[in-house]
């Protein structure tokens, strides 16, 4: 599987339903970007580099209602793009943002007033 993105998610989801506190995900810059986003959102109590992978802990009293309903928007064959205008239309949406300053949700985006790529929705 080519698409770490989804990959991720896929792994995130199956701790959910097993019950685990701590998944591996392989690592790249997109990855890493969305785990320190999601630390400082709370959903992750922490995460460390270990060579290709990232070992992350979960803050399960958080995490379990509020990612059940994780989806995947852009993926490689299909890139989606918002710019300020249309994050400001869908701002009741939480999504996950890659811009040109970094992995970004929607609450940050409409702070700075950016666009990029919509990587998910929560």
């Amino acid at each position: 599987m080519n698409d770490l993105i989804s990959r991720f998610i896929i792994e995130l989801k199956n701790s959910l339903i097993f019950q685990k506190r701590i998944f591996f995900s392989k690592k790249n810059k997109i990855i890493e970007g969305i785990s320190i986003l999601f630390k400082k959102m709370g959903y992750f109590n922490g995460f460390y580099i270990k060579s290709d992978y990232l070992v992350i802990f979960l803050n399960k009293l958080k995490i379990v209602n509020s990612l059940k309903n994780i989806k995947r928007i852009s993926n490689n064959s299909k890139k989606v793009f918002f710019s300020y205008k249309n994050i400001l239309l869908n701002k009741n949406i939480d999504m996950i943002i890659s811009s040109d300053i970094g992995v970004i949700n929607t609450k940050i985006a409409l702070k700075i007033k950016t666009g990029g790529e919509i990587l998910f929705s929560i």
